[in-house]
């Protein structure tokens, strides 16, 4: 698993809410086990950064 240095935990904790920073913790052990990366790929096994803007964009419809 993925572990951030205790300063840029710090930081990223400083700047997002919680669900924000554990969604880009996500993300980013995501990233660092994937081999090749595709757009697919990502939104097939952590779909929920599209859902979210998908969201965003039927409300602003």
């Amino acid at each position: 698993m993925f572990q951030l240095p205790n300063i840029y935990q710090q930081h990223l904790k400083n700047q997002f809410n919680l669900p924000q920073y554990l969604a880009l913790y996500l993300l980013l052990n995501l990233l660092q086990n994937l081999k090749t990366i595709r757009l697919e790929e990502i939104a097939r096994r952590f779909p929920y950064l599209i859902k979210l803007r998908s969201r965003v964009a039927l409300l602003h419809k």
